[in-house]
């Protein structure tokens, strides 16, 4: 089994839940949290929801990981965008097949 060695370690805490307010322990992000009214929250303007985090977060390291092997092959990727989204949703049945 191989281990690895941790670079870097980000931390944030989250307080209140869906409806409360998270932030990294340096300071770089700080977000109000609400439910969106979607999924029967109340959708509070200038607020965001952890799938938006989320899928912030995983479109940038899914860039930052297309720039590293165009890198490798010579090619510059630093102008490609890259799109992640991330769906909350109600669990199907049980004997239900997934797609």
């Amino acid at each position: 089994m191989f281990t690895i060695k941790p670079l870097f370690t980000a931390t944030a805490t989250s307080t209140g839940g869906r409806n409360g307010h998270t932030e990294a322990s340096d300071g770089s992000v700080s977000a109000g949290l609400s439910v969106p009214k979607a999924m029967g929250g109340p959708g509070k303007p200038g607020t965001t929801t952890p799938e938006h985090l989320f899928a912030a977060g995983y479109a940038a390291c899914f860039g930052g990981a297309l720039d590293f092997v165009a890198k490798q092959q010579k090619k510059d990727a630093t102008r490609r965008a890259s799109r992640a989204r991330c769906r909350s949703g109600r669990a199907r049945a049980a004997a239900s097949a997934w797609p």
